[in-house]
């Protein structure tokens, strides 16, 4: 079957990106060196390309990513710089040699405000909709509600292979992983756009059933790959 082209009507299109793990294994099962790892990857990505990202959420088996690129041709290149070396860092850690990501990115773009915010929690609805923690910042993996509607700072690390290879020594950077303001709130101050958030935030909680079973954080982590 013949791959469809990407396609990005304007420079900086948001642009709503998902992808899953090989057989929809858990690769990306939160730890603290998994999370890291994670977060040290997408932040040199960012760093590396004209990309601006705006939300994220990393499951167990699958990750969105709401974003914009100058080009398709920049998205194409993040995605791929991006997706090798988790699948490199990850297939490593997990003593995985096979096919990591079970097909290529799918890239919805995003075409106004409204439809951008609806984007935003769905994102923040990931962890809660599959029932697997009570509320989003229960949730141990990478998750851009906890800096966004939480305050906390995302951490990553950057394992420099090359490096190690050439010197035999270690060389490790560190990342912070930031979110950059949606177009349409990007005049708030940083009070006013956490409160926006922690509304999003609000609307995807009050539509969950308090009685509902859920997995909880041990399980979530003790799941195996």
């Amino acid at each position: 079957m013949p791959r469809y082209l990407r396609y990005q009507p304007e420079p900086h299109t948001l642009v709503f990106v998902t992808d899953r793990c090989f057989q929809g294994r858990f690769l990306l099962r939160p730890s603290p060196k998994v999370n890291a790892s994670i977060a040290g990857v997408l932040a040199r990505a960012l760093e590396r390309f004209e990309v601006r990202l705006y939300g994220h959420c990393f499951m167990s088996n699958h990750y969105h990513l709401l974003l914009s690129a100058q080009s398709a041709a920049h998205l194409s290149g993040f995605m791929q710089y991006f997706k090798g070396n988790l699948a490199r860092k990850h297939g490593r850690l997990h003593d995985w040699s096979g096919t990591f990501w079970e097909h290529r990115y799918h890239a919805s773009p995003v075409m106004d405000d409204e439809a951008a915010i609806e984007r935003m929690k769905y994102i923040f609805s990931n962890a809660v909709k599959e029932n697997l923690v009570s509320r989003v910042s229960e949730y141990p993996g990478v998750h851009c509600h906890h800096e966004l509607v939480e305050g906390r700072t995302l951490r990553g690390i950057w394992e420099d292979w090359t490096a190690r290879c050439l010197t035999g020594k270690k060389k490790v950077k560190r990342y912070t992983l930031r979110c950059s303001p949606l177009p349409s709130l990007a005049g708030l101050s940083e009070r006013q756009l956490r409160a926006v958030m922690r509304q999003l935030s609000s609307e995807v909680h009050s539509g969950l059933d308090p009685r509902r079973r859920v997995l909880g954080e041990s399980k979530v982590r003790s799941a195996h790959p």
